[in-house]
C-alpha cells in the first residue's frame, strides 16, 4: 500500500496526484503511465495507465457509423428446399424438432403405467398391414392408446388455425383428424379397444383409465370359455 512518503515523491516527480483516481508507489514501474490534462473527469496532472484510457464519446463509441463506413447486410430471401412448406428457416427448424414418439406426455403416462406393474409395447402398429402406429399397445388385451398432440390432431380446446400458409396446414390438420377417425373404426372392428387422450390431460388420470381398461379386459378374457374344436367322427 502506498504511504505518505510515496505520494510526496510522486507529487514532486509528476505534479499533483489525485489519490481517488490513481495510487502510485514510488517504487512502481511508471513506464505504462502518462500525464493527462484536465478534462473527462480527471484531475489536473493525474496519472492514468495508457492501456486503460477512458473512452471519449465521439472517438470510438456512441457514434453511429455512416452508410459509407458500414454497408448494412440485407436479410436474404428465404427459399424453402424441395418438399418443404416452411415459411422461414426458423419455422423449418422448429418443425424438424417435433418428435413423433417419446414426447413428454407419453413418457409421463408410460412411467405411471410401468409403476402399476403393466407391461406394454411402444410405437407399434396394432394390426398387420395397417401403417398406423399407436403410442402404447397391450397386445393380449387388445388395448391401443394414443396420446394426441393438440395442434397436429385439432384439439377443440387449444387448436389455433395457422396464420402462415393456411392453405397447406388447415387441410393437413383436417386430414389428420379424418385419419384418426378411420383408425378408430378399423381397430374397433378388429376387436381392439381404442383409448385417446390429449397431451394437455392429466397424466395420472390417463394412466388410471388405461390401467382399469386393461385389467377389465384381462379379467373378461379369463372368464370367457375357450372355443372347442368339433369332434371327429369315431
Amino acid at each position: 500500500m502506498a504511504t505518505r512518503d510515496d505520494f510526496g515523491q510522486a507529487k514532486a516527480a509528476f505534479g499533483e496526484v489525485s489519490p481517488t483516481l490513481v495510487r502510485v508507489s514510488a517504487t512502481a514501474d511508471t513506464r505504462g503511465l502518462e500525464r493527462r490534462p484536465q478534462g473527462n473527469g480527471l484531475a489536473q496532472g493525474s496519472l492514468v495507465c495508457s492501456r486503460h484510457r477512458p473512452r471519449i464519446l465521439g472517438q470510438d463509441m456512441g457514434v453511429p457509423r455512416t452508410n459509407n463506413q458500414v454497408k448494412e447486410q440485407e436479410p436474404e430471401a428465404w427459399t424453402p428446399p424441395d418438399g418443404s412448406w416452411a415459411s422461414s428457416a426458423a419455422n423449418r427448424k422448429s418443425m424438424q424438432g417435433n418428435r413423433s414418439r417419446d414426447t413428454t406426455p407419453e413418457l409421463a403416462i408410460r412411467r405411471l403405467l410401468h409403476a402399476e406393474g403393466l407391461r406394454y409395447r411402444v410405437n407399434r402398429s396394432p394390426l398387420k398391414g395397417l401403417r398406423r402406429r399407436a403410442d402404447v399397445i397391450f397386445g393380449p388385451s387388445k388395448v391401443a392408446v394414443f396420446i394426441d398432440g393438440c395442434y397436429w390432431h385439432g384439439c377443440p380446446d387449444h387448436y389455433v388455425p395457422p396464420k402462415t400458409n393456411p392453405g397447406y396446414w388447415s387441410p393437413k390438420i383436417s386430414g389428420n383428424i379424418a385419419r384418426d377417425r378411420d383408425t378408430d373404426a378399423r381397430l374397433t372392428e378388429a376387436g381392439w379397444l381404442v383409448l385417446r387422450f390429449w397431451e394437455h390431460e392429466n397424466a395420472a388420470e390417463c394412466s388410471s383409465q388405461i390401467a382399469a381398461a386393461v385389467r377389465e379386459r384381462r379379467a373378461a378374457g379369463r372368464r370367457a370359455p375357450l372355443p372347442r374344436s368339433p369332434r371327429g367322427s369315431e
